[in-house]
Order: structure tokens, then sequence, then C-alpha cells
């Protein structure tokens, strides 16, 4: 790979908790694309976009769950990475946020073209299952425990 950067990618999403009080369980929602990877949902930001409101449609688009069914809890991390694709060098810069489910709710995505499935996860399972951000999810944990004060 060359050091030349072609273009510049900025993305941001979030994940998705929800706790159930009488179970004990945080569940988390991830996205299994079309390669049987799992995300959160994430995506592009549109001109003239915060960071925060693209996270919100994104959400909206691959899980179907609008600002109505859900909070944001507080920015998590800021991913910046390089790679190629069809020989072009991509510079990506993701922003992970925290967001509250306020019921469980049916995930319906809007948007299936990059989506095979779209579930609900104890964070366990999750953190066994999902194919980034290991530690984002362990950190993102850490802040939903400190605003639910879940110990």
């Amino acid at each position: 790979m060359n050091n030349t950067i072609d273009k510049k990618v900025t993305s941001s999403g979030g994940f998705l908790f929800f706790y159930n009080k009488e179970e004990g369980n945080i569940f988390v929602i991830l996205i299994k694309n079309k390669k049987s990877e799992y995300w959160i949902p994430k995506g592009k930001l549109e001109n003239d976009e915060s960071q925060v409101d693209a996270a919100f449609r994104e959400i909206k688009e691959e899980v179907g769950f609008g600002s109505d069914k859900i909070k944001y809890i507080d920015f998590c991390f800021l991913d910046k990475y390089i790679y190629e694709d069809e020989g072009k060098v991509i510079q990506k810069e993701l922003y992970i946020n925290v967001f509250e489910v306020y019921k469980k709710w049916d995930p319906t995505p809007e948007d299936w073209n990059n989506i095979d499935n779209v579930c609900w996860y104890k964070y366990e399972d999750a953190f066994n299952l999902i194919s980034f951000n290991k530690d984002e999810l362990i950190k993102a944990q850490n802040i939903f425990k400190k605003y639910k004060n879940i110990s």
C-alpha cells in the first residue's frame, strides 16, 4: 500500500444497549452483514451532518429505531484506520457512540442492501460474535453501566 491517501471517509454509528432489570442482563444489537461479519449500525456522514445526527440516521435505516425509541448517552471512541479498496487508499474515521434503547423492540431495518440479519444478543454473546471493535464494545458497555448505575 502506498502512503498517498486517495479518499477520506467519515462514518458514525453506535452500540445500542437494552438493560433487562428483571434478568439482570445487558443486551446489544449487532448487524450481520453479507460477509457474515458482525457490526454495529453505522454509515457515512452526509453533507453538513453532525456525527451524532449521522448515527441516529444510520440506526434508523439499519435497525429501524428512530429517536423516539433510543437515547443518545455518550461518545465512546473515534476509530481511525487506512485500508485499500480497488487500488485506492482510503482513510476512514468512524465515530462510535453509545445509545440506550427504551424497550427491546424487534429490529426492522429500512435498508437491507448490506444486511443479512439484525438481532439482540446478550452482552457476552455479542462480545464473542462481533467481528471488530471488541475493545470499543467493552468501553461502550462501561459507559452504559455507569449511566444506568449497574455494578
